[in-house]
């Protein structure tokens, strides 16, 4: 299990996370997505020091990286991803948190992506600033 309670960094006046409280259980994937320089990577860059392994990747090592997901969810280990693309978000994740200016602003249950348009929410929440998200 990993669990974060009120993380915050600042670069200078700019606020790269706001106040971050998250728990990512056991076998579960938990991606985070998020519009550049919305706040995604910094808080993962801080609680454990590792970069953003999918970025880049041609689809054969993609597609190594999510097999591995899946072995390490049997082996029932918290997974903790960032990621641009909605569409593997959606694929993989049991959850799937949006960051904007610094802030989580939602989170979807895996039954709940299975029924959304992911790309419409994503969208709509990082097209606002994040204290008029409700």
């Amino acid at each position: 299990m990993l669990e974060i309670v009120g993380l915050s960094k600042h670069f200078g006046d700019v606020r790269a996370v706001n106040g971050l409280d998250l728990t990512i259980n056991p076998g579960e994937i938990f991606t985070m997505l998020g519009a550049n320089g919305a706040g995604k990577t910094t808080p993962l860059m801080v609680s454990l020091g590792v970069t953003e392994p999918t970025s880049g990747l041609d689809p054969k090592s993609g597609a190594q990286f999510l097999q591995l997901l899946a072995e390490l969810r049997a082996e029932n280990k918290a997974i903790w991803m960032t990621t641009h693309d909605i569409f593997r978000a959606k694929a993989v994740a049991d959850r799937v948190g949006i960051m904007s200016e610094g802030s989580l602003v939602k989170i979807l249950t895996r039954e709940e992506l299975e029924e959304a348009d992911l790309e419409k929410i994503y969208i709509d929440y990082v097209s606002r600033p994040a204290n008029q998200v409700a």
